[in-house]
């Protein structure tokens, strides 16, 4: 499907800062993420020179079309409140309801350690964004909020 002049822009982002893409459904936000990560993957170099690989990349659309498109379900759970007890209740639902993987922004590094351990016991992926436990995971996905506040401070001065 080929993309207006807002969503290639989009798909071509690139600053070195993140990017967000918000629009209504039926826009072609998905479409969008997915060119940019084709994009980035042919274009763009990491930190250290190299081409960004496919596994380094985080994208995430929340529709069922696209859940649909991957093969996969899409389980939205969350606690009404920050509250540890509800957040490891959670997780031992996605356990039990057979989830394969967990995307989580830990409430804190030790009170949901034990759940976690447990789902990987089980065999499940943990990917943490924002904020991690202290347990291993797949990947962790979060800024730095003292380096992204300098970048973007240096990234204005440079386009005044």
């Amino acid at each position: 499907m080929p993309m207006n002049e807002d969503q290639l822009r989009a798909a071509h982002f690139t600053l070195k800062a993140d990017c967000l893409v918000a629009a209504g459904a039926g826009a072609g936000k998905t479409g969008v993420l997915s060119t940019r990560a084709q994009y980035l993957c042919e274009h763009c170099r990491d930190e250290e020179g190299g081409r960004i690989k496919p596994t380094n990349l985080l994208v995430l659309t929340f529709t069922e079309k696209a859940a649909a498109e991957l093969g996969v379900e899409l389980v939205f759970m969350a606690p009404n409140t920050k509250d540890d007890a509800q957040q490891i209740e959670q997780v031992n639902n996605a356990v039990a309801s057979g989830c394969q993987a967990i995307i989580v922004a830990a409430n804190g590094p030790d009170a949901i350690s034990s759940a976690l351990n447990e789902a990987v016991a089980a065999g499940v992926k943990i990917v943490y964004v924002d904020s991690p436990a202290n347990v291993e995971a797949e990947a962790t996905f979060s800024t730095d909020n003292e380096a992204a506040g300098t970048t973007a401070g240096e990234t204005m001065l440079a386009e005044l």
